[in-house]
């Protein structure tokens, strides 16, 4: 089932840079209303799990998380290092 939802353009751009996905694809998903196909029964757990209750917000949390851990997992390569200095807390 295709479920039309509305996609926060700043995080899709973060994810998309994140996973070094083409500009080509960067300009597709940034538009103002995006064609997605979703796992319905994975689209309902996750609602169930999180009390979100719109896919928008939904699409755009799970956003939100991909882009965290990512950045996080930047960050743990420079653990031990030498070259990151101070202390290591990741923002969004």
């Amino acid at each position: 089932m295709k479920t039309a939802v509305k996609l926060d353009e700043a995080l899709v751009k973060k994810a998309m840079r994140t996973t070094k996905d083409t500009a080509a694809s960067l300009k597709r998903a940034i538009a103002k209303k995006t064609s997605v196909e979703l796992d319905d029964e994975l689209v309902r757990k996750a609602m169930e799990l999180t009390n979100i209750t719109t896919k928008d917000q939904l699409l755009n949390t799970a956003l939100k998380e991909l882009v965290r851990y990512y950045r996080n997992m930047q960050m743990l390569d420079y653990k031990d290092s030498g070259v990151w200095e101070g202390e290591m807390r990741a923002t969004l």
